[in-house]
């Protein structure tokens, strides 16, 4: 971190490649929302360097790779470095369980309106995941990292070239497309959609969320989502996937807040723990944002005094 202008500075060294190119262009896209700096960490400003030019102190994150030509991305943090976390950091930093659940509804209420900013603006965030949330003074929850994100009207294809089912986060629409372009599929059978849902399922079932999940991931369900994409051409099947992109940053945050429900140390039985993960479930079945949004404060409510006592204490 480096001071600016009375504000803090993260300067990241990145290779000079399409990924990099992209995360500057929608910075560019998401630099013109009203109050973006409440809800996005984007690039603010950014150079080409060459590697021999480079002094140790220009930079805090440098990844070693085989090219000479370098961007130097900048990213405005207004706070001090003890008032900035990554997601996981800020929940593993010995929070009481009552801090901890009360950080939890509200980091949750608060990204779920920066979810409906996305949607608003037709933005689709493929790396939304714990190592791309920060929070800043305990005020504010952004979310930074652009490089895989695109205008859902004018997908990039470049974006889907890893087929990684490890990366939970992603839904199975997006590891559809990911696993078609890694096996240079132009069209799917029977057999393909099969193999997917089930890497897809191992790959969730060893996480932390499994117990949750069980009876609650149909695989039939998902097969049948998928059914009517066998053997049709190429384009019809990548038009009816990114078509299901509005509900993917929903997802992605679902899956995140899943986990975290599953590490605290409250029965599974707790009614806020039972109904925020009917909600979550819903988060990931599709359900609109602003549904969620509204079923999440009825639970809020719903919940008398003994009852967040029971949590709280």
């Amino acid at each position: 971190m480096k001071r600016n202008n009375n504000k803090y500075i993260k300067r990241v060294l990145k290779s000079n490649n399409y990924i990099t190119a992209n995360e500057i262009t929608m910075s560019q896209i998401i630099k013109t929302i009203d109050n973006y700096k409440y809800f996005f960490l984007p690039v603010m400003s950014n150079k080409e360097l060459d590697l021999a030019s480079i002094d140790d102190e220009d930079f805090d994150n440098f990844e070693t790779i085989n090219k000479n030509v370098y961007i130097l991305n900048e990213y405005e943090y207004e706070c001090n470095d003890d008032d900035y976390y990554i997601f996981n950091d800020f929940f593993n930093r010995n929070q009481t369980n009552k801090k901890c659940v009360l950080n939890i509804i509200l980091s949750y209420e608060y990204l779920l309106k920066t979810l409906l900013v996305l949607e608003r603006n037709k933005i689709v965030h493929l790396e939304l995941c714990p190592e791309n949330i920060v929070f800043v003074n305990d005020k504010k929850t952004l979310i930074r990292n652009f490089e895989r994100s695109f205008v859902s009207d004018k997908p990039h294809h470049n974006l889907f070239n890893e087929y990684n089912p490890a990366k939970i986060y992603l839904p199975l629409e997006v590891q559809l497309i990911c696993y078609m372009n890694k096996l240079k599929l132009v069209s799917l059978s029977y057999e393909n959609i099969c193999f997917l849902i089930e890497d897809f399922n191992k790959y969730l079932s060893l996480s932390p969320i499994n117990n949750i999940l069980i009876g609650n991931l149909n695989k039939e369900e998902q097969y049948l989502s998928l059914k009517h994409l066998i053997n049709k051409p190429n384009d019809y099947i990548m038009d009816s996937l990114l078509g299901t992109s509005i509900y993917w940053n929903n997802y992605s945050l679902s899956i995140m807040y899943l986990i975290m429900l599953s590490m605290l140390n409250i029965s599974r039985d707790n009614k806020f723990v039972k109904n925020f993960s009917h909600i979550l479930l819903l988060g990931m079945k599709r359900e609109r944002i602003d549904s969620i949004i509204e079923l999440f404060n009825s639970m809020i409510l719903s919940i008398d005094e003994k009852e967040w006592n029971a949590i709280l204490n």
